[in-house]
């Protein structure tokens, strides 16, 4: 039986954060080159519905092929004459991915737009149940030009846990409260991509803050608050949670581990909020109430599904998926030369006569 907070929960079908600043209003502009805020800000991408013309989530690059993004941005409200419900299955026509994007409104000059070829949710995936294996796959029909604005994120190795600060980003909408003291509100977008630290915390204190909600499920979420950011209504579900490593990395289809400098990865993905009035915020954009914890798929729960559908449902024919789960021109492999970014073609190949 669904409780009152389930039932707040499930309001929130598609989810955003707020960043909170002196420039509240305009947000940060998230720096897309090595040496800034955080070189990997480049692998975030927007998801366009095709049929409203709207930003509606956000996602990551995982390779010049591949969009990773939450499960429950690929199910939408019903449209005209379809049944009623909020879990209508999206189709791939319906969604433009927009790679390179700062400003939605603007034209910055770096964007790339692709169209969607396959849909792919985790087969454990259950759109009544919301936020449960809340990670999918996104197959483009044409790759992504790689540079220093449009770049994939690696994702960390299997069951590879983080603490410590966790950066988000997106172009959520938050909730204004127009004057204090009345019971006017106005939904605002940000124009310009945001982006918010907060702090991962333990489990049962992100249980106690949720007041026990029987959905956190601490095998394949984790939870994350700020005093100065939350994760709200529509526009950031599915963006990515990003955490910095330090030390040896295993990559998902490898047996050793390889010492890399500190790098970021793809912890998390935006999955929900808690309730929609969590993110009011008065004229000065200060938050009405204390930002309840925020929940994220834990992708290191994921690397062997992801490396499994890019290998057979999402396979690019023609093409070598490297163990950094890039892709190179098959021909390439065993040529000699390092064309994987972790020489991964070049392994397992017959000895040259």
């Amino acid at each position: 039986m669904e409780t009152k907070k389930m039932v707040n929960f499930k309001f929130s079908h598609f989810i955003i954060f707020l960043l909170f600043a002196t420039s509240w209003t305009q947000g940060k502009r998230v720096p897309r080159v090595a040496g800034g805020f955080n070189q990997y800000a480049p692998h975030q991408v927007s998801l366009v519905d095709t049929v409203e013309g709207t930003h509606f989530c956000g996602g990551s690059i995982l390779n010049s092929h591949t969009i990773i993004t939450a499960a429950h941005c690929l199910y939408r409200r019903n449209r005209g004459n379809e049944p009623p419900s909020l879990n209508t299955p999206r189709i791939p026509h319906e969604i433009r991915v927009v790679a390179g994007e700062y400003s939605l409104q603007l034209r910055d000059g770096t964007e790339q737009i692709r169209q969607v070829k396959v849909l792919q949710p985790y087969g454990g995936y259950d759109p009544d149940r919301f936020y449960q294996n809340d990670i999918a796959l996104l197959q483009l029909t044409a790759p992504l030009k790689i540079n220093r604005f449009v770049h994939p994120i690696r994702i960390p190795s299997r069951n590879r846990q983080f603490k410590g600060n966790v950066t988000v980003y997106g172009w959520g909408a938050y909730i204004s409260k127009v004057y204090l003291h009345t019971n006017s509100y106005s939904a605002v977008t940000p124009d310009t991509l945001q982006s918010g630290v907060m702090s991962i915390i333990p489990s049962s204190e992100c249980r106690r803050g949720l007041n026990n909600w029987s959905g956190f499920d601490e095998q394949v979420m984790f939870c994350a608050r700020s005093s100065k950011t939350s994760i709200c209504e529509v526009g950031d579900s599915g963006s990515g949670a990003v955490c910095a490593y330090c030390g040896p990395l295993m990559e998902p289809s490898s047996n050793i581990g390889v010492a890399h400098a500190c790098v970021d990865v793809l912890c998390g993905i935006i999955s929900t909020g808690f309730n929609h009035s969590d993110c009011l915020v008065d004229e000065d954009g200060k938050l009405l109430n204390p930002p309840p914890p925020n929940v994220f798929t834990k992708v290191s729960l994921f690397p062997t599904w992801i490396n499994s559908m890019l290998r057979t449902r999402l396979k690019v024919d023609g093409t070598f998926l490297c163990d950094d789960l890039e892709y190179v021109a098959q021909g390439k492999q065993c040529d000699g030369k390092d064309d994987c970014s972790d020489a991964s073609d070049e392994h397992n190949c017959p000895l040259m006569k």
